[in-house]
């Protein structure tokens, strides 16, 4: 009864589990944290794997006076329960996770799920970090399936699955008191600072409470291997975000080549210096699988049914920067680059949907929410997204409808580039490193089909 769960995120995974292949659900979400009234503050994140077709059954009966008897999940039985991979003194929140979800698809680290959310020490509305954590298949432990909490690096609790009785609830304890969890990897610290070549684990190992100025958001994630895009989108004040327009929200990423072992600097991959402008739902989608007619001897670059896991879709909204007293923040337009290597070098970035000639415009019509996917070679886009539009029939009206971009070049065309070009310093391209090129890419992608996604 003082429990509640909420944005439970969800997936099956294959793993192989004392010699034999099996699939596991997979359940993370955020709970509040069950303490009496007198010191009910935030929320833990709690994450479950068990055999696809046999989830937790046990039950406690217990006696209501106007119902009867109910029978209850058994909050003592750690099936149930779940381990608590954040700081449970801290408010954890907003949980997300990418999975390498066959057994073929897991590479040589074993990083099998990473997650990430939301922690810091405010509640709803406070500044925050985000953070991670990696399971990891141990090679050595025929039990090992990098989904249990001994899997999790930085470690967990041996005592994760802990549940909070009636005495220790009347005893105002916390469950601070009875699980002490590693710091977990702490993306978002000071980010336009985090520019060396390779931060560790450890080096990551920072708490959210070092700069209480700065707050992120929108994290997202893809994984492919031991590849690992994570982002998030960042402000190094989100006081002067929040209340004046004197700071803005930029999209973040940081990857690792060896499982989250180590992770690159912080790039500022939408780098936009407006402050009256706010990043808002970026995107981090992998190419998929190969298709069937990927034939054995074919390349990504000479048959686009073909893998090319080095390729990466990204994408922002952004929305007008509005003091949040007065609220009323109205969406903008939408942005999408891509990378084909991994993000050594990116596509250059080109307006998804908007008005090219008038970018940003909190008079024009909005777009939002995009959702996107790639062909599996990344040479072709295919989005939807919803937009605002004017009704033909009366003006005073204003629809609201979803679009759809089928087949697009990953770079669109030369009037959607140019269009936010100025945008950024190079006037060209993102490029993660300032030394590679996109001239192979743009070569790769000639003569691909580009829609100019003005709205007429």
């Amino acid at each position: 009864g003082y429990e509640s769960a909420t944005r439970a995120n969800l997936a099956l995974g294959q793993v192989k589990e004392d010699g034999a292949v099996k699939y596991k659900t997979v359940v993370a979400y955020e709970e509040t944290n069950g303490s009496m009234d007198e010191i009910d503050f935030g929320k833990v994140i709690r994450l479950h794997a068990f055999d696809y077709d046999q989830p937790p059954q046990s039950v406690t009966t217990t006696h209501f006076n106007d119902i009867g008897d109910v029978d209850l999940p058994t909050f003592s039985d750690p099936e149930r329960i779940g381990c608590v991979i954040s700081d449970p003194a801290k408010n954890g929140r907003r949980v997300r996770f990418v999975t390498n979800t066959s057994n073929s698809s897991v590479a040589d680290t074993g990083a099998k799920i990473t997650l990430l959310w939301k922690e810091g020490a405010y509640d709803e509305g406070g500044p925050s970090d985000v953070v991670t954590r990696t399971g990891y298949i141990d090679s050595a432990d025929a039990a090992s399936t990098g989904l249990r909490p001994a899997d999790m690096e930085p470690a967990v609790d041996e005592n994760c699955t802990y549940s909070l009785s009636e005495e220790e609830r009347e005893n105002l304890d916390t469950l601070a008191d009875y699980i002490t969890n590693d710091i977990a990897a702490n993306l978002s610290h000071e980010s336009p600072a985090a520019t060396a070549d390779s931060y560790s684990v450890t080096d990551l190992q920072i708490d959210t409470e070092l700069n209480t100025l700065e707050d992120a958001r929108a994290h997202r994630g893809a994984i492919r291997g031991d590849t690992i895009f994570l982002g998030y989108t960042y402000t190094a004040d989100s006081a002067l975000a929040k209340y004046t327009d004197m700071a803005n929200y930029n999209f973040y990423i940081r990857r690792s080549f060896d499982g989250g072992r180590t992770w690159s600097d912080a790039f500022n991959i939408t780098r936009i210096d407006d402050t009256t402008v706010n990043v808002k739902e970026p995107r981090i989608v992998a190419s998929p699988a190969s298709e069937s007619t990927c034939n054995e001897g074919d390349t990504w670059e000479s048959n686009d049914a073909c893998q090319n896991p080095d390729a990466f879709i990204v994408a922002w909204g952004t929305e007008s920067n509005v003091y949040d007293q007065l609220g009323g923040a109205k969406d903008l337009d939408l942005y999408v680059t891509g990378t084909l290597n991994s993000g050594e070098s990116y596509l250059p970035v080109a307006l998804l949907a908007g008005n090219p000639t008038d970018l940003n415009n909190p008079d024009d019509d909005e777009e939002m929410e995009s959702q996107l996917r790639t062909n599996p070679a990344g040479s072709a886009l295919y989005a939807v997204y919803n937009g605002t539009l004017v009704d033909p029939d009366d003006s005073a009206i204003t629809d609201t409808h979803a679009w759809f971009v089928a087949g697009a070049a990953m770079n669109l065309d030369d009037e959607a580039q140019q269009a936010v070009s100025a945008q950024y310093s190079d006037g060209a391209s993102v490029d993660s490193d300032n030394a590679g090129s996109t001239t192979p890419l743009m070569i790769a992608l000639a003569g691909l089909l580009g829609l100019v996604r003005r709205r007429r």
